[in-house]
């Protein structure tokens, strides 16, 4: 759980790895969703309440740009690649070009698929979890 320094969003899970970042985020559980529309989502919390969300994958998307302006930083001259992926079950969901749609045990091998950044090395890594152990 990553708050990002805008403060608007806490990020579930972001990894960091020789291919940059990825943000990985979990589809609303299937019982939580009211409607489902082409740009927002309405999910009951627990309390009981409905709150109107981003469609999961444009949420996604829109988070991994935030996290590579963030990593951007003081290095104008690198650019960390980051990636987003969605988890869950939903047949009716597909991936879109900026964001990947996985299911739970696709997590593994989706990152290990990922190619590797061969500018992003051991500095700029440390950098970078320096960075988001900060935020923590």
């Amino acid at each position: 759980r990553v708050r990002l320094p805008d403060g608007a969003r806490v990020l579930p899970e972001l990894v960091i790895g020789p291919f940059g970042a990825a943000v990985v985020e979990e589809l609303p559980p299937a019982g939580a969703v009211v409607s489902r529309g082409p740009r927002s989502w309405e999910v009951r919390l627990a309390d009981g309440q409905v709150h109107l969300i981003d469609h999961p994958l444009e949420r996604a998307t829109r988070d991994a740009e935030r996290v590579r302006v963030w990593f951007a930083g003081g290095d104008a001259d690198h650019v960390v690649k980051v990636y987003a992926a969605v988890v869950g079950t939903d047949p009716s969901l597909t991936r879109t070009p900026m964001c990947a749609y996985i299911t739970p045990d696709q997590v593994g091998p989706w990152l290990a698929s990922l190619p590797p950044q061969r500018s992003f090395d051991a500095d700029r890594r440390s950098r970078i979890i320096r960075i988001v152990r900060a935020a923590l």
